[in-house]
């Protein structure tokens, strides 16, 4: 991980190249109130857990078929009507979700 408090921060973002952002708004860790949580991620090498994992699928995907995995995933859920645009950005509803174990009722 990049150490922030050693580099300006023009620094840090021309060696940090993999990017993550974690949002998490719901009840976890026994809060007692629901509320957000924003976590910014820069790294010098990979990205961080599971979105490693989707980069390297993605990377494969490219290799195989010759076609950007995330384009791809954005126009299947545009043809569903499962996207919003705005501007260059688009939020989607995805079709395939994981389910984390923190929200399953013991």
């Amino acid at each position: 991980m990049c150490n922030f408090s050693s580099f300006p921060i023009f620094v840090v973002g021309h060696l940090c190249r993999f990017p993550s952002v974690l949002w998490d708004s719901l009840p976890h860790a026994g809060a007692s109130q629901v509320h957000p949580h924003v976590h910014g991620l820069l790294d010098d090498k990979q990205y961080v857990g599971a979105y490693e994992e989707l980069h390297q699928s993605s990377k494969k995907y490219y290799q195989e078929y010759g076609r950007y995995l995330w384009q791809d995933f954005i126009l299947i859920h545009k043809l569903l009507g499962l996207t919003v645009e705005e501007g260059r950005a688009v939020a989607v509803v995805p079709v395939v979700s994981f389910q984390s174990v923190s929200l399953t009722n013991h």
